[in-house]
Parts: C-alpha cells; structure tokens; sequence
C-alpha cells in the first residue's frame, strides 16, 4: 500500500463568480461576506473553491491562485475580507491602522496626544464615513494650512464633537483667516 500524500485532502464546493467593482467576490450562502480579489480582476469572472475554513480564489483559465482567504459565516460584524497583497496604492492610503494615522499626523506637526484623540474618535465610529476615508481627508487639509492652524480646527472639532472633513476645512479657514 502507498504511503498517504504529504496534503490531506480537504473537500471544497466550487463556483464562478462575478468580481464586483470594489475587486471583491460576495457569497451569499456565507451571510454575504465579500472576499478580496487584485484589482485588475474586477468584473471578471473567478473560481472560487469554498471549504470549510478557508475560500480560496482562482484565475479560471490559468487557475494561478489570485488569494486563500479565511472564511468567515458570521451574520454580524465585518463582512468584507481584503489581502493586503490585494490593495491598491490608494486603498493602502486610507486603510492605514490606527496607530499608522496617528503616525503620519505626528509626522506633519500634530501634537501626539491630539493625533490619538481624533484617530480613536473616528475609529469608534463617531464620524460619518469609514475613519481611514476621513484621516485621509484631514491629512489632504496639512497641505493647505499650517500644521498649528490644522491643530486649533482638530482641537475644536473635538470639543464640538464633529470631526469631518467640511467642519475642520471651515475651522481651518476661520483660524487661517484670523491670523
């Protein structure tokens, strides 16, 4: 008799489908969790073999593995799974962790403390967009003002409690405008 093979074998159901424009693949059957794909698959169709901890995603003419993603089946929390090695340069902007954001705000003049303080704010979801799209859009305002004059509109933005984009841009005006 043969000796097993070094892999076990691990049953897995395979289907087609669409990338949708976000380079994502989305299984309903799995409470729609959406699965990350390279970006350049988007509107294409992939191979996708579905086991029982993992999905793993294919090229459907090569069948290159474009990614292995662990799989979640979960109604609630975080539906969509992305790879890093799937981001795009801009994507990679904006889903910066935590700790990144404050980083690069201290980077540009913000003070350390006050850099933790509107990063967690809008991380605990106070703020209307997905927090890395808004750091990104009050990094963008450390172009057009001082670091001090960006510093005095966060400050204030957190006393107000709003931190968006437009609140901190007319603050900045007002601050830039006063001196």
């Amino acid at each position: 008799m043969a000796a097993l093979p070094p892999i076990r074998y691990e049953y897995g159901v395979w289907k087609y489908l669409v990338v949708d424009k976000a380079h994502c693949i989305r299984l309903a059957s799995d409470g729609g969790h959406r699965y990350s794909t390279p970006a350049s698959y988007i509107g294409k169709k992939v191979a996708v073999r579905i086991c029982r901890e993992k999905i793993e995603i294919y090229d459907p003419d090569s069948m290159s593995c474009l990614g292995t993603h662990e799989r979640f089946t979960e109604l609630g929390g975080d539906k969509t799974h992305i790879l890093e090695e799937h981001l795009t340069s801009a994507e990679k902007h904006y889903r910066r962790s935590s700790r990144e954001w404050v980083e690069v705000f201290v980077g540009k003049g913000i003070p350390v403390q006050l850099a933790e303080e509107v990063v967690t704010f809008l991380k605990e979801g106070k703020g209307h967009f997905p927090s890395g799209r808004t750091c990104g859009a009050l990094y963008g305002l450390l172009k057009n003002y001082p670091s001090n004059i960006v510093s005095k509109a966060l400050n204030t933005a957190l006393e107000d409690r709003i931190i968006n984009y437009k609140h901190v841009r007319m603050l900045c005006d007002h601050f830039d405008f006063a001196l």
